[in-house]
């Protein structure tokens, strides 16, 4: 009887190994589906704090290149108002001369 209790005792026991063995499987494989799934959201997170930043990046790069356009449109509209003074400038001094040339031309054909 002895035996049998001792085979009966080591059912027993390669049993609880088998159930404690079982259990720790399904522990090892829950915690290996929840760091794929952490994975997987980091993954994610990261792929759109990517987007984010690449958005970013092209938002300021069509910010900069708007203040640009815009600095240059100013000087072109600053150069255009001081092309159009010099031109004043010049049709006047111009104006001048041709008075004077006319003034000097009527003293010169005047008798005196």
């Amino acid at each position: 009887m002895e035996v049998k209790q001792e085979m009966e005792k080591t059912k027993e026991s390669v049993s609880a190994l088998k159930d404690e063995e079982a259990k720790q499987n399904v522990l090892i494989a829950s915690t290996i589906k929840q760091q794929q799934k952490d994975l997987e959201l980091k993954k994610k997170q990261l792929m759109e704090q990517r987007k984010q930043a690449a958005r970013k990046e092209y938002e300021e790069k069509i910010r900069q290149e708007i203040l640009l356009y815009k600095e240059r449109e100013a000087e072109i509209q600053r150069l255009e108002e001081q092309e159009m003074k010099l031109i004043a400038k010049l049709r006047n001094t111009q104006n001048l001369q041709k008075q004077a040339f006319e003034a000097l031309e009527q003293a010169l054909q005047s008798p005196g």
